[in-house]
């Protein structure tokens, strides 16, 4: 799961900070102005902190509670991610596959690192028990 994190932090800082200084280097971006690049730039600016909180989760993985909290909350944020982008669809604007496709392999993850988590910490309790 390691891995998965690192992943994660490499392409939420590197998509976040691209959103956050130069928003038009995005094909869709480009000519937007106004309110469309402040709300890719306030994405870029959520992708960061989402790269800070995979930075924080790998240096404190092994304290109990750490590795739970940040499943819940990525499999919240790629989940909302993927509300976002339906709901843009079916107000029948522009919506790019490439970012629901990624977010959807992402939330496919980390439900399945959940499981596992899960599945580790009831066996580990049980062990105790015995």
């Amino acid at each position: 799961m390691k891995i998965w994190i690192v992943l994660t932090l490499i392409v939420e800082l590197v998509v976040g900070l691209l959103l956050l200084t130069f928003p038009e280097v995005v094909p869709q971006l480009k000519g937007a102005e106004g309110t469309a690049l402040a709300m890719s730039r306030m994405y870029g600016a959520a992708a960061i902190t989402i790269a800070v909180l995979c930075f924080w989760t790998l240096r404190y993985y092994t304290v109990d509670g750490v590795v739970g909290l940040f499943l819940h909350v990525m499999i919240a944020f790629q989940f909302m991610i993927i509300v976002a982008s339906v709901i843009s669809y079916v107000k029948g604007e522009s919506v790019d596959a490439g970012p629901i496709i990624l977010h959807s392999a992402f939330l496919i993850g980390y439900i399945f690192f959940y499981f596992v988590f899960e599945c580790k910490n009831i066996n580990n309790i049980n062990n105790k028990e015995d």
